[in-house]
């Protein structure tokens, strides 16, 4: 049964690297977003727009900046992201919804 789930998942991702529009359906159906730092210059990431739509915001009207987002992540979730950070584990973080509401994430650091 792992053999079987290996070649699953190497079928998976031989689909992925031939089709460049399965990042698309899998940022935009399957997860709800996700956000890609420069390492040379952390401030500058990619922000996928379904990140800001399960959110309720128009990524069209938001930055590539680490500032666009910190500003709708819990006060109280900030100081716990700068301390995983260096454990690279798993985390759960708070976000504001455009209309005001908070909802969790689920977050691989």
């Amino acid at each position: 049964m792992k053999h079987q789930i290996e070649c699953l998942k190497d079928r998976l991702k031989q689909f992925i690297q031939q089709d460049a529009g399965m990042i698309d359906l899998i940022t935009s159906q399957i997860i709800s977003g996700f956000i890609i730092t420069d390492l040379s210059d952390p401030d500058v990431q990619y922000i996928s727009p379904g990140f800001w739509t399960s959110l309720g915001f128009n990524p069209d009207n938001q930055s590539h900046r680490s500032e666009s987002w910190l500003k709708i992540l819990d006060e109280a979730d900030q100081n716990l992201l700068l301390v995983q950070m260096e454990t690279q584990e798993q985390i759960v973080l708070r976000f504001r919804r455009n209309e005001g509401t908070v909802e969790a994430y689920k977050c691989q650091i």
